[in-house]
């Protein structure tokens, strides 16, 4: 299936995969620019990584094995949880959805309403969702993954939220600055939060450590995402069943290419044993 999706990419892309996959005497060539071996954050501010775009596409397709179900269940907990909240802030600060105000006998919300909403389901849904990212970067590192790694920053939900909060006020200044700044840092800033999470940075180090890293290859990393759009976009024409392999491809494609660019050290933990 995802084969014939990657036949209507452009040509060049398509040419690229043909190339990697008929190298006999290099067969593991797909992988070796987006293994993520040696990289780390002064290699990436450097720009020192390179990746092709049709092999972390291809190890994205690979690693869905094995993974598939076990993001499916993470993404069910955060979609029930951040539906279950929503009800909950929207009966006692009143629902902006007409429907679901005469089904929840709530009173419409004011302005200050609709904003502390906005506020509280961001405590909800950034830690859910930093979760979610970092699932995706340990299974691209072959790292033991659970679904609860989904709920597993809640420790760090103000950093994160302070990350995510500055992040957008950046971002909405760059598309106030004639739009093409707001449309690289958005870009730029992408790996931020899990270098939060993982680096253990503070939210400027960690956006400014981003849109370094990013900035080397921004338009590479802008068209991986571009054709892995157009890969969803046809992932969903045959009554959206495609899109089974595809959002779980776009956590392991970012786990990949976080890895690639600034290295992922696996933990190994070793059991405690009590005599």
């Amino acid at each position: 299936m995802l084969r014939s999706v990657v036949e209507l990419l452009p040509p060049i892309i398509l040419s690229d995969f043909y190339k990697e996959h008929t190298m006999t005497e290099h067969s593991e060539y797909s992988y070796l620019d987006a293994a993520g071996e040696g990289a780390s954050v002064e290699s990436a501010i450097a720009g020192n990584y390179d990746f092709s775009i049709s092999a972390v596409l291809t190890q994205a397709k690979d690693n869905m094995q094995g993974n598939k179900g076990l993001i499916w269940s993470a993404l069910a907990f955060f979609v029930v949880v951040s539906i279950m909240f929503q009800m909950i802030s929207q009966y006692f600060l009143g629902a902006s959805n007409p429907t679901l105000a005469m089904a929840m006998h709530a009173a419409p919300p004011g302005v200050g309403g609709v904003v502390l909403q906005n506020i509280l389901n961001m405590f909800i849904s950034t830690p859910l969702g930093a979760g979610l990212t970092m699932m995706g970067i340990k299974c691209a590192a072959g790292a033991e993954v659970r679904w609860s790694e989904v709920y597993a920053y809640f420790d760090k939900v103000l950093v994160l939220v302070g990350t995510t909060l500055l992040m957008l006020l950046m971002i909405v200044i760059g598309f106030l600055l004639l739009i093409i700044p707001g449309i690289y840092l958005s870009l730029a800033y992408s790996f931020a939060i899990p270098l939060v999470l993982d680096k253990g940075m503070s939210p400027w180090e960690a956006l400014e450590t981003s849109r370094k890293a990013v900035s080397h290859h921004w338009f590479k990393v802008f068209g991986l995402y571009l054709v892995f759009g157009l890969i969803v976009v046809i992932s969903v024409i045959p009554l959206g069943i495609g899109v089974v392999w595809t959002i779980p491809m776009g956590l392991l494609l970012k786990g990949i290419l976080y890895r690639t660019i600034f290295g992922y050290e696996v933990q190994e933990v070793n059991a405690v044993t009590s005599d």
